[in-house]
């Protein structure tokens, strides 16, 4: 066929269902129903025959370990692969299959930013799907495949289909999707699976899916509430694949390189309260951050180590985001604040205008952190703190995405983020995941810190020293012994609860120590009064308690003074570590009984 005929019967086409486009105005239907019907033109007139996107290797990985699990078994599978990894197009491959094999699959998704973005990715691999959504986001998606790929993939036919949480609970409770129904479902996938509980509003959607086994997709699969995600704990997968590390992503070029500064943060968070997540009241946290020093150094940060790069701001809240917002633009930084109050058009065109330089700062409060990808992004600045480390990995994740020409990816932490989640571990690095509960670390389980924050105001930057060099790589500042000792003490307040000496409690304590010191002849004298009987046993575990106190307290001084010495550690910072290690002060260990004081003097004679 030439291309004259070609083009020929689509003119042909198109004026036979033009009468059908201009009937539909000028009735009682809605304009939504137009975009269905241009898509019934251009249907097969596709010009590409081929899908738009090829997979990665680590992407084919995980997809081929799950097809070898399911073979033995059809059991819920979790999947982690880190952000910028590729995982809505992992989910749009398993679609795919499903699609080839008549399966039928739906594919969950709890936002609608995050719907549009899967569907796209089915687009991208020209699988066709229906929709469990709100008219309102049906007609926006179908009309930006229109836009991308020319024609809709929106088939009501098709096994496939993408499907909102909270409209398919609602469906559920109004009984417009009966057991029945659900039961013809096969297989069922989760976006941001680490959401997902037996008891709440996700696992609630996967329990009415009796007959079917799925995937969940997570980047994290960590909660702060400490929930476990297996179906032996409070999930529900019975399996865990773990897929390709960032580390390995940035090593073959998958993801950029970074740089992180982090300078001292303003933000008191002393008496806030946490929420029921765990993590920070956001109205709350939102009063203590958005302040004009805090926004102020934001922007000058920006201004002097990311200028003209493109930005990711994250905030508190949404009049927060406006705030920040407003400071970019006085400084002449284009900036917007944008939130899931935005239209799904407004995001749209904002998005499109940050990839076209007329906007550099994307101001969002929880809009872009989790599963969004936003493209070109190259810095990311943190004004909202957080007690999650899945919440953090998420947002730090997003200025990692390769790019022509980008050598490293920018993070700007101006709340403290990063000295609570990277001293242990390096942002790059993952902790060992697992589908249980978490236990909530003991000292004795805490690693030192790996990690280190240049001292220097006009630095800042963190970085992993080399062969225990403590010398900035962006500034070449060396430490001094007082900023090494100040250093170690910062990192012992975070990761541990250090009690806080009164100073009634204290002279209680130094009281208490004269009594176990006293003399053995002042004690026999107290207890004249007493038959021979209670004064000898009185004295005698007066004594035994002594001795006791004299092997702990050669323990514990032998201890410190090896500490200090390795450490080069002042008196304080040694005693804090020997509380935080042995959840005792050293004071405290000083009054304890003949056996309190054996058992501790063994731990501190057997700490490496």
């Amino acid at each position: 066929m030439n291309e004259v005929t070609n083009f020929r019967l689509r003119a042909s086409t198109l004026h036979q269902y033009f009468c059908k486009i201009k009937f539909y105005f000028t009735s009682s239907q809605t304009f939504a129903t137009v975009p269905v019907l241009i898509n019934q033109v251009f249907n097969g007139y596709h010009m590409s025959t081929q899908p738009l996107i090829t997979l990665f290797k680590h992407q084919v990985d995980v997809i081929t370990k799950a097809y070898e699990i399911w073979k033995t078994q059809l059991i819920n599978l979790l999947i982690v692969l880190p952000t910028g990894a590729g995982k809505t197009i992992v989910k749009a491959q398993f679609a795919k299959e499903a699609y080839a094999e008549n399966k039928r699959t739906v594919i969950f998704a709890h936002r609608d930013v995050l719907l549009v973005q899967i569907s796209l990715a089915l687009g991208m691999l020209m699988v066709p799907h229906s929709f469990i959504v709100s008219q309102k986001t049906r007609t926006y998606i179908t009309n930006l495949h229109l836009e991308k790929f020319g024609r809709s993939y929106w088939v009501d036919t098709s096994p496939i289909i993408v499907v909102s949480v909270d409209a398919f609970l609602a469906r559920l409770k109004k009984g417009t999707i009966d057991q029945a129904r659900t039961d013809l479902i096969n297989f069922w996938m989760m976006d941001e699976a680490h959401h997902t509980l037996k008891d709440n509003k996700w696992g609630r959607c996967i329990s009415a899916l009796r007959k079917a086994y799925g995937v969940g997709v997570t980047a994290t699969p960590i909660r702060t509430d400490m929930k476990g995600l297996g179906v032996h704990a409070d999930g529900v997968f019975h399996e865990m694949i773990v897929g390709a590390k960032m580390k390995d992503l940035i090593a073959n070029g998958k993801l950029c390189a970074y740089k992180i500064f982090s300078p001292p943060t303003k933000v008191d968070t002393t008496g806030l309260k946490l929420n029921k997540k765990g993590d920070w009241n956001e109205s709350d946290l939102a009063k203590r951050t958005d302040r004009s020093d805090i926004t102020g150094d934001a922007v000058e940060h920006y201004l002097r180590l990311a200028s003209g790069k493109k930005a990711i701001t994250f905030t508190c809240n949404i009049a927060h985001a406006v705030h920040v917002a407003n400071q970019f633009n006085l400084a002449g930084v284009p900036s917007l604040a944008i939130s899931s109050n935005n239209t799904n058009a407004e995001r749209q065109q904002a998005l499109e205008d940050f990839k076209a330089g007329r906007i550099m700062n994307l101001v969002n409060c929880d809009l872009f952190g989790e599963g969004f990808d936003v493209p070109s992004v190259e810095v990311c600045i943190m004004l909202r703190k957080t007690e999650s480390y899945s919440l953090f990995k998420q947002q730090f994740g997003r200025c990692l995405r390769a790019l022509k020409g980008k050598l490293f990816g920018v993070l700007l932490d101006h709340v403290g983020n990063v000295p609570r989640h990277c001293m242990e571990l390096a942002p790059h690095e993952d902790p060992i995941w697992s589908l249980d509960r978490a236990a909530k670390k003991k000292a004795t389980e805490i690693n030192e810190p790996v990690g280190r924050i240049c001292p220097q105001k006009s630095c800042n930057l963190y970085y992993i020293p080399v062969g225990g060099d403590k010398t900035c790589p962006h500034c070449g500042h060396t430490e001094t012994q007082a900023e090494m000792i100040e250093a170690d003490q910062n990192w012992q307040s975070e990761k541990g609860d250090l009690v806080e000496l009164t100073f009634d409690f204290i002279d209680m304590l130094i009281n208490e120590r004269a009594n176990v010191d006293k003399p053995i002849e002042d004690v026999r004298e107290k207890m004249a009064y007493a038959n021979s009987v209670v004064r000898n046993s009185v004295v005698s575990n007066h004594i035994r308690r002594q001795n006791a106190q004299t092997i702990l307290r050669g323990a514990v001084q032998d201890w410190c003074v090896c500490k200090g010495i390795n450490e080069l550690w002042d008196i304080k910072t040694t005693q804090r570590e020997f509380e935080l290690k042995f959840k005792v002060n050293v004071l405290k260990a000083q009054t304890l009984s003949e056996r309190k004081a054996l058992e501790l003097a063994e731990k501190v004679k057997n700490d490496d």
